[in-house]
């Protein structure tokens, strides 16, 4: 059985290594972690590792500090501020490399001629753009993560609680029961029965592209939990 004691974060310890150092302590592998949270393995590989822009996004990655955290015992308040901070130390790094990359331009003779043709330029720029976004929002399923349950989850609670992260824009179900996503997260109670409960979450674009999550749920007869 996996000791799942709230763990205090010292103000010296690395982000990314308190992750690992708790789950190496609890023997515990990167897969192993992953299939019991639900989120994806390269993911909590980025966490652990502090490459944040392997991430979705920032509001996933607030998600997934949270799922983790509470999963291998740690304190998660201290956990949310710490990566809030990094995060941003290190978005703002990058920034700064950029600007100093960029060399000065050398001195070109402006003309009303140029300008019409950088204007013209930039006008076909914004365009290609805007429509090569909208065609990869077009035919790219939504992003879905289920947090939980876990498959094959065995409970003897006449309820379980379903609750993850999804594109902001899609359409989700809950076996076929529409749920209210706010900023690309969700939690709802779905009622079970005795035996094997199948949970079909289901997100969806205006267009039909759709990504589909299943989680199998065992409810006891008995009321004794099997875990």
């Amino acid at each position: 059985m996996v000791d799942f004691r709230k763990k205090t974060i010292g103000p010296k310890d690395a982000f990314g290594s308190i992750f690992r150092r708790r789950r190496e302590e609890m023997g515990m592998t990167l897969g192993t972690a992953a299939k019991q949270t639900g989120v994806p393995r390269h993911y909590l590989s980025a966490l652990e590792e502090g490459r944040y822009g392997e991430l979705p996004g920032f509001v996933y990655g607030k998600s997934f500090v949270r799922v983790y955290g509470s999963f291998l015992g740690l304190s998660v308040a201290p956990l949310l501020r710490a990566f809030v901070d990094e995060y941003t130390l290190v978005r703002a790094t990058r920034s700064i490399k950029k600007q100093s990359k960029v060399e000065k331009s050398p001195f070109i003779f402006i003309t009303p001629f140029r300008v019409r043709c950088f204007l013209a330029g930039a006008l076909v720029l914004v365009l290609a753009v805007y429509m090569g976004g909208e065609l990869v929002r077009f035919v790219r399923p939504p992003t879905l993560t289920i947090m939980s349950p876990e498959d094959q989850l065995i409970t003897n609670a006449p309820t379980v609680q379903v609750a993850g992260s999804v594109d902001p824009n899609a359409v989700l179900t809950v076996n076929d029961v529409a749920v209210n996503n706010e900023e690309g997260n969700f939690s709802v109670l779905v009622p079970i029965t005795v035996g094997v409960n199948t949970i079909n979450v289901r997100a969806s674009r205006r267009h039909g592209k759709e990504t589909a999550v299943v989680r199998n749920v065992i409810r006891n007869a008995s009321g004794i939990s099997l875990k």
